[in-house]
């Protein structure tokens, strides 16, 4: 199908497809002996309905911020495209169709690719050029693929020096060298370690200073004399970011520099994780495998940078391009100066000064990867879509104990309560016996199965959890080889338990919001003969760095591995966990970057998402909701900016990012004193909602009072549908009598106090934006009970939310107070409709369908620059896990703020924190 669609630039029709898949299935059924006990009619039906799911997969487009005054050339013209006939990446793609890439996938990995390689320099432009990039992309969604096919375009373009930064520890730098091997080189680097020449047909011949073996890193004197570097062949390095590695690799290239210290010689440096260990900046260093403080010789992030910057100031011709799929850090570095270009630093162990030259911003370009409609990320699984209803994937550990009963933290010092395994493991571990036997009955493609447990850092505590869970799994197995028949129908009735409660009643909600067709009905029978087998099949392992522990050694099983794996940093960042169904995690983190990376539970889950589950306590789930909202916001924000007119740059970006007041993820200090802080942000085109409610009768009456004095005092307003609506209110009220009243709102919902608020709206309107305010009084549905009386002339019916219970506050589910598309409700026919055609034009063209009801950014895009809105509920709300009711009213509120037509740096505001404020920001934030 791919060759003649290729070919013919069409679709084969449907009956070309089902006659040839007639053709390959008895083929496929005689190569296995004529037998097939499900028959030649359902192999054929699996195959369509397969192929039917693919052709259904969209992608979206990719987005670019690239600065047009930077040193850069244009030179992928279409006729240069044309004229090359790219034999590495033909051979890539040819790999990729070989393990089962569909055509929509190519497609998007070859226009991604490219648009990567336009933005990078030409290979063959004269020295000196410097080329600085940066690609963002979701959590397990492609990346590795993705600058696998860059390296393969630039290789055919004439790039002769290829170094990829494979992360922090030798799995995964492994894990990575083994998908180059497959995709790029075409041999295997570790059974074929000395220089081998390729095919011609595969062009030019890629030499490897490194091997797939976990010891097959860079050492000193690796290069030898077989590599030269002025000559045809390319040269590949695939290293950890290992200060002594890096440092090898700098020595050794030093020596092959010409007359003027150089190597002319192109480069492409791929930075993977390149929000890890990169970027400048002190931190403590422990062993991740013990826990103890090391050399900061080794791991010190600031020596790390050092000599990536090294290594390409060797260079007279360079491209630097960071991948991550959490870029905070990179975004926050400060472009460099003319002193930060020529800059040394001096290396203790050396005795001399190394010329690092500037840092590593991404000047040049960044572009945003759009995911496959199939992947299975945070928008999924928290509910960040429309609707803001979440995956039924999250199972919360308090269901089953106290999540105190199962760590206990004091200090710095961990230790476990009781000498059982928690029961939230036990049916954790159920789950994933159920979710493999369901695997195996519809044969999915990817044969391994893992679960993950992740609970400490600490290896001690993993070694306690291993013996648990494998003393556990032994049990399990004894019961099927030297236990009863009675014991056995006992254990499947148990899991059959588990069955009808965690899967029986979620399967038609997962497949309806999933839209998966390849999701069909598993019934209990269905299963029930393959759960012994499964279990048979399962294996303990402790994932970690201490002696003599094993990695997953996928590659060694061809017919599919089934592991629990337990760890803790090694499973934390990069390592692609194959067939990942069930996820048990309660390592806490206030790094939200790395809180995000260690959700390895993101990714394509083609034909098993309804069979997947995430154990994690409440707190965590709340986290990675924020993380995830911030990370969302992040990618709205890029495509906002690369779509304007004239185009943004990445300096743009980073401001973007730095001054947004609507998550705290994103603020950063830019000025520290010994007493206070100075922070800067801005509101333009974000809401400011009160997301957590106190519990305090009286603050809760203090602030309904004032709700009541501030409408008394507006007049006569209108209805819109339920709401009532009052237009044209000048923001001077706005701030005296409504912002000034000292609304209460808990410290949860955020630093940014009605002060920084008022100061916003004061600075706006010196330049005539949000000078003309609507207020709206929202009310709930009909079924919502009986009238409240606010003031004389409005009794309404209260808002009803879900909330989580918290110290002293209660948590608004999904930390949204708006419904539906209660942002609109200032906007005018033509307006909603233009709001309307934007989110719908965005939603296409990151591969998503149409849908009835405005994005609140493109509200707050349509929205004129002279127009606010406050938005006013009066709540009553019940706990989410129960449903049940919580006395009390709780008056919230949100401001709609519309987005500038300033520059964006005329849109922020600096505030000034006190210490015990700015020690709160951090403790919560960082």
């Amino acid at each position: 199908m791919v060759n003649y669609e290729e070919t013919f630039n069409e679709p084969m029709s449907e009956s070309s497809v089902k006659k040839k898949v007639e053709i390959a299935a008895e083929s496929a059924i005689n190569d296995c002996g004529g037998i097939y006990p499900p028959g030649k009619e359902e192999l054929i039906k699996r195959v369509v309905t397969q192929l039917e799911i693919d052709k259904s997969i969209t992608y979206g487009e990719t987005s670019v911020l690239a600065d047009s005054e930077a040193d850069h050339q244009e030179w992928l013209t279409e006729e240069y495209i044309q004229s090359m006939k790219w034999p590495r990446w033909q051979m890539f793609r040819k790999y990729l169709r070989s393990q089962g890439a569909i055509l929509a996938q190519l497609r998007e990995l070859s226009k991604s690719t490219t648009e990567i390689l336009r933005n990078m320099e030409n290979p063959n432009r004269p020295a000196p050029w410097d080329n600085r990039g940066l690609v963002v992309g979701n959590i397990q969604a492609g990346k590795t693929t993705n600058y696998i096919g860059v390296l393969a375009k630039a290789v055919d373009a004439g790039y002769k020096v290829i170094i990829v930064l494979a992360g922090t520890t030798n799995d995964l730098r492994s894990q990575t060298q083994k998908r180059i091997d497959e995709g790029l080189l075409g041999y295997d680097s570790l059974k074929r370690s000395a220089p081998v020449k390729n095919s011609t047909k595969h062009g030019r011949t890629i030499n490897t200073a490194t091997n797939s073996g976990l010891d097959g890193d860079y050492g000193k004197g690796s290069f030898g004399v077989n590599f030269r570097l002025d000559g045809e062949d390319a040269v590949l390095y695939v290293v950890k970011k290992n200060v002594s590695i890096l440092r090898n690799i700098y020595l050794d290239l030093q020596n092959n520099v010409d007359i003027h210290g150089k190597i002319s010689a192109p480069l492409v440096m791929i930075d993977d994780e390149a929000d890890n260990a990169s970027v400048n900046g002190k931190q403590q260093a422990y062993d991740l495998s013990t826990g103890k403080r090391v050399s900061e010789e080794e791991v010190d992030p600031a020596k790390v940078n050092m000599y990536i910057r090294a290594i390409l100031s060797c260079f007279s011709r360079s491209s630097y391009i960071a991948y991550t799929a959490t870029p905070y850090a990179n975004i926050f570095i400060m472009p460099s100066n003319e002193d930060e270009k020529n800059k040394k630093v001096f290396d203790e162990k050396l005795n001399r000064e190394v010329f690092v030259g500037e840092d590593l911003f991404p000047r040049n370009f960044i572009v945003q990867l759009s995911p496959g409609s199939n992947y299975f990320g945070p928008e999924q699984v928290f509910g960040l879509g429309e609707g803001g209803v979440e995956l039924p994937v999250l199972v919360r550990t308090s269901q089953f104990e106290d999540e105190d009963t199962i760590l206990k933290t004091s200090g710095k010092t961990r230790k476990w309560i009781g000498t059982e395994m928690p029961e939230s493991m036990k049916y954790a571990i159920s789950c994933f016996i159920l979710s493999v036997a369901g695997k195996r009955f519809r044969r999915i493609r990817n044969k391994h199965n893992t679960m993950l447990i992740h609970v400490d850092r600490l290896t001690k505590v993993q070694a306690e959890i291993t013996k648990w869970v494998t003393d556990y799994v032994d049990e399990i197995k004894d019961i099927f080889t030297i236990e009863t028949r009675s014991q056995q129908i006992k254990f499947l009735t148990s899991l059959k338990t588990v069955w009808d409660a965690e899967y029986v009643p979620k399967f038609e909600t997962i497949h309806k919001m999933t839209e998966d067709n390849s999701l069909s009905k598993i019934e209990w029978g269905n299963i029930e003969p393959l759960i012994p087998n499964v279990i048979h099949d399962i294996v303990c392992l402790e994932i970690n760095s201490a002696r003599g522990k094993k990695g997953f050694e996928y590659d060694k099983y061809p017919d599919g591995r089934t592991i629990i794996a337990i760890g803790g940093d090694k499973l934390a960042r990069g390592l692609t966990l194959e067939g990942l169904t069930i996820s048990y995690f309660l390592r806490h983190s206030r790094m939200y970057d790395s809180l995000l990376q260690m959700g390895r539970w993101f990714g394509y889950r083609a034909g098993y998402i309804d069979l997947s589950r995430i154990f994690a306590s409440s707190t965590l789930i709340n986290n990675y909701r924020e993380i995830a909202k911030a990370n969302s916001d992040l990618a709205e924000q890029f495509r906002e900016l690369a779509s304007l007119q004239p185009a943004r740059t990445p300096k743009d970006f980073g401001l973007m990012v730095m001054s947004d007041a609507t998550s705290q993820l994103m603020v950063t200090a830019l000025n520290k004193s010994r007493n206070t802080v100075k922070r800067v942000l801005t509101f333009s085109g974000k809401p400011s909602a009160v997301t957590y409610l106190t519990d305090k009768k009286n603050k809760n009456e203090s602030n309904l009072n004032i709700i009541r004095n501030f409408l008394g005092q507006l007049g006569q307003y209108q209805k819109k549908g339920s709401t009532f609506i009052w237009k044209g209110v000048p923001a001077e009220t706005i701030i005296s009598e409504f912002l000034d009243k000292k609304f209460y709102t808990d410290l949860h919902n955020s630093i940014y106090t009605d002060e920084s608020l008022i100061k916003y709206i004061e600075k706006m309107n010196k330049s005539n934006e949000i000078v003309n305010w609507t207020v709206a009084l929202f009310q709930g549905e009909e079924t919502d009970g009986n009238l409240f009386h606010l003031i004389d002339g409005i009794d309404m019916r209260l808002s009803v939310r879900s909330v989580y219970l918290g110290d002293g506050y209660y948590e608004l589910n999904q930390r949204r107070l708006p419904s539906g598309a209660d942002e609109a409700i200032d906007l005018d026919d033509t307006q909603y409709e233009e709001a309307l055609s934007i989110t719908n034009e965005e939603r296409k063209r990151i591969g998503k369908g149409a849908t009835k009801n405005p994005s609140p950014s493109s509200i707050r895009r349509v929205r004129p620059s002279t127009n606010g809105l406050l938005m006013l509920y009066i709540l009553k709300i019940k706990r989410k896990d129960t449903d049940e009711g919580i006395e009390g009213i709780f008056p919230s509120f949100m401001i709609s703020f519309s987005n500038s037509s300033q520059p964006t740096e005329d849109t922020v505001i600096e505030y000034q924190l006190n210490s015990v404020a700015e020690r709160a920001f951090r403790e919560k934030f960082e």
